[in-house]
């Protein structure tokens, strides 16, 4: 069809945003495009090009939203790859018969590669936690800010001096109140203790084993007073997941008395503190992936979707089947299956 360049949606975003003129309606950023500008290309049986009339985006999001003329919408993340037409060859105005493009054509709108690195760490801040945090780097970071915990421990009602002896003593002993993130930043590495003096590594690694935990509550969890709850079945590798998270989270876990064959009760305050934090909250009817989810490698949403799949979905030779109430999940589901 022509050459084409490789790139994503924030880069056509901002190429479009040198261009043309955006506009606001409803606290959403969008941007017009004249017919001509550019198209998308639809396939079923034949392939047929629409010209996009907008493209939008939310500023809290990472989302953009893609509006061809005919009405197709397309949501896609920032990171999601594209191609750019840059030198056309000529084609003819009729639609292309599927027989003369299958396996050859260079894209196809639901397999774009995503060039998404893994995402390390929970997205979680660190004046969440309750407790404190302690390591090398929270003394070099007290030192460097001593000015400003002394200046918001008197706008909390201290005298100077005794403001000053505290600083003096966290920057002795390597260790800071966690709500103090917010006076010298969250980029901190260190061990997190709770006031029931249980720790766990800052920043939470966002591991396999907890990406899988997640879907899984997701597809069947909710939360009690004490932690979590999660009907997924007593498979041993399920309870392996769930023995290993508790375990990660100072907590411990019991099949529910209520239907032991598939209910665990996880208590850890500190599990429940940490997913809320995340984003991981909700109804059986209104729970959603967090925006930050959508921007996690291919490999770590898959670990995701297992665990959503597992809990509340089968696998057959043909189809991946999803049952939920929750059209929202459905939808966030499919659009991150399409990305795989």
């Amino acid at each position: 069809f022509g050459i084409w360049e490789k790139t994503n949606f924030a880069a056509l975003w901002s190429r479009l945003a040198q261009l043309l003129p955006i506009c606001r309606q409803d606290n959403t950023e969008v941007i017009k495009l004249k017919p001509g500008i550019l198209r998308v290309h639809t396939y079923y049986r034949s392939v047929f090009p629409e010209y996009v009339s907008q493209i939008s985006r939310h500023p809290s999001e990472t989302l953009y939203k893609v509006k061809a003329t005919h009405g197709i919408q397309i949501s896609a993340t920032e990171g999601h790859g594209l191609f750019v037409e840059v030198r056309r060859k000529p084609l003819g105005t009729k639609p292309v018969p599927a027989s003369q493009t299958l396996g050859k054509r260079l894209v196809r709108a639901k397999h774009l590669p995503c060039d998404i690195p893994d995402t390390p760490y929970l997205p979680v801040e660190l004046q969440c936690f309750d407790g404190y945090i302690r390591g090398p780097a929270v003394a070099e970071r007290v030192t460097a800010s001593s000015r400003k915990l002394i200046g918001a421990l008197v706008a909390e009602g201290a005298n100077h001096q005794s403001a000053a002896s505290i600083v003096s003593r966290w920057k002795h002993h390597a260790y800071m109140p966690a709500t103090m993130a917010r006076v010298t930043g969250n980029s901190l590495a260190g061990e997190v203790y709770t006031h029931h003096r249980e720790a766990i590594p800052f920043p939470v690694l966002l591991s396999p084993e907890l990406l899988t935990f997640l879907g899984l509550w997701l597809a069947d969890g909710c939360y009690n007073t004490s932690g979590v709850n999660l009907c997924a079945g007593t498979s041993p590798e399920v309870e392996a997941i769930v023995s290993n998270i508790s375990q990660s989270f100072h907590g411990s876990y019991a099949p529910s008395s209520y239907r032991p064959d598939v209910t665990f009760l996880i208590t850890s305050s500190l599990l429940k503190k940490v997913m809320t934090a995340a984003g991981f909250s909700g109804t059986s009817r209104t729970k959603r992936f967090p925006r930050w989810v959508f921007n996690l490698s291919d490999r770590q949403i898959g670990y995701l979707l297992r665990g959503l799949i597992e809990g509340d979905g089968c696998v057959s030779e043909m189809y991946i089947i999803l049952a939920s109430v929750n059209h929202g999940l459905i939808e966030d589901a499919r659009f991150l299956l399409w990305r795989l």
